[in-house]
Parts: C-alpha cells; sequence; structure tokens
C-alpha cells in the first residue's frame, strides 16, 4: 500500500511539473510586445528611396523627423502595433510595425515598406 501512495505523488508531481513547462513554452512563442517602449529613441527610416531620422520620445509622446533640409515634429501615438504621427505635413503619417527588435523594425507605411535602425546616442 505504501508502494501505491509514492508511486501516485511522483504522477502528482510530474503532472504539475509537465503542466508548468507548458504554460512557459507557449509565453516563449507567443511574446507580449510592448510598440510603445520598443520605439522609443532614435531611429534611421529608410522608405521609398529616402533616408530620415525620427526621434520617438516615450516620455510625452513627442517626435521629430529630420529629412534633407527640413524638421517635422509632433505627437504620436501608439495603438497595438500602429503608430500614428499626428502632423500633416510629414510624409508619414501611418506606421504599421510588421516586426521589431530593439535594433531594427521592418513596417509598412502610406509609402510603402519602411525599414527602421536604432541608432545609438
Amino acid at each position: 500500500m505504501k508502494k501505491l501512495l509514492v508511486v501516485i505523488a511522483l504522477l502528482m508531481v510530474g503532472m504539475v511539473y509537465v503542466s508548468c513547462s507548458k504554460d512557459d513554452d507557449d509565453n516563449r512563442e507567443n511574446p507580449v510586445v510592448n510598440y510603445k517602449e520598443m520605439i522609443a529613441g532614435t531611429w534611421s527610416v529608410s522608405y521609398a528611396d529616402r533616408i530620415d531620422r525620427i526621434t520617438f520620445n516615450g516620455v510625452n509622446m513627442y517626435f521629430e523627423a529630420r529629412c534633407s533640409l527640413q524638421t517635422f515634429n509632433g505627437e504620436y501615438s501608439v495603438v497595438e502595433n500602429v503608430i500614428t504621427l499626428n502632423e500633416g505635413k510629414y510624409g508619414l503619417d501611418v506606421i504599421l510595425i510588421n516586426s521589431i527588435t530593439e535594433s531594427s523594425f521592418i513596417g509598412q507605411c502610406n509609402k510603402g515598406e519602411i525599414k527602421g535602425t536604432r541608432i545609438n546616442e
């Protein structure tokens, strides 16, 4: 009888271990991305044969874009993976992020594909 109790206890410990391990695997496959935090910083972005430099200030949701001879600035918002620039004169209005890492992103904008590389300052 004691052997049966030991076997049952070991099976229960094994089931708990397998259950916990499965949850961890699911979290690694579907990581949660905080785009608002990930986009904060200065980026060199290329799109439609242009290269601009955009700084997203994550504190007050303010951006500054420098391109050729002009500088544009204004507020921006981030909802899930969509960044909306609230400045009508700048060539980009909405950026849809397809993938992002600490050092780069790839997405779509109203001018086609957009690629960004973080600039460390």
